[in-house]
């Protein structure tokens, strides 16, 4: 019988909600005295950043709190160079993927981590990608395992950054277990093969509108018995 197949393309502009932002990281670059970046969110901005003047973690913080709607959300980072470390604690979906606007004088790229795509393959349903959030049976409270009747043997998976060439990310077993691949090699064949119940993706270093692509080959117990 031939392998069951699974296709998916992440694309990491906010727009997919399926994964969590943990950080976005904003590296500001020839940002000299009187220079300037504002940052934009879900086609809003924030008040202009200025070197010298208010180039703070703790003014970054009130905006962006005030702009995105989540109060928890912590800054930390050196006055007037940066970078700054945007902390996500979870408490809203995130629809946009953060960015700089209106640079003047400077350039204050973003950059993204990402935890907990979960990826479940369900040879009934077809596959789905599900976040339950902070009220799950998980221990971190972020994914839960849907498709405990069977479990799936995986025959091989490839993963490709279509987009972009700083991302880093892994593809584990559940939520953080065993690594299955990661970005290099981009091709990955299992020997031998892992069965699983589901897959997690994380990443770090992404930027807006990078994507990744997903590719898995499997089967069922109810294909075969192993």
């Amino acid at each position: 019988m031939a392998l069951r197949h699974f296709f998916k393309t992440y694309t990491f502009d906010g727009s997919d909600t399926s994964f969590d932002f943990t950080t976005f990281i904003i590296t500001p670059a020839s940002w000299g005295a009187g220079d300037s970046f504002k940052l934009a969110y879900n086609g809003s901005l924030t008040v202009a950043f200025v070197a010298g003047t208010n180039g703070t973690a703790a003014a970054i913080q009130a905006a962006l709190r005030t702009l995105i709607g989540d109060s928890g959300l912590t800054v930390t980072g050196t006055t007037d160079t940066g970078p700054f470390t945007v902390n996500l604690p979870g408490n809203v979906d995130y629809v946009d993927f953060l960015a700089p606007a209106e640079e003047t004088g400077c350039t204050a790229p973003v950059t993204a981590t990402f935890q907990d795509v979960l990826t479940v393959l369900d040879a009934d349903f077809g596959v789905t990608s599900h976040d339950l959030g902070a009220d799950d049976d998980d221990t971190r409270g972020l994914v839960r395992i849907f498709s405990d009747r069977w479990p799936y043997l995986i025959r091989r998976i490839r993963t490709e950054l279509v987009s972009g060439s700083g991302c880093t990310y892994e593809v584990k077993e559940t939520d953080g277990g065993t690594e299955l691949a990661d970005e290099s090699p981009a091709n990955v064949h299992l020997d031998p093969p892992y069965a699983t119940n589901s897959l997690t993706v994380s990443g770090a270093a992404l930027e807006d509108g990078d994507v990744l692509e997903l590719e898995v080959w499997y089967e069922t117990a109810g294909d075969r018995r192993f």
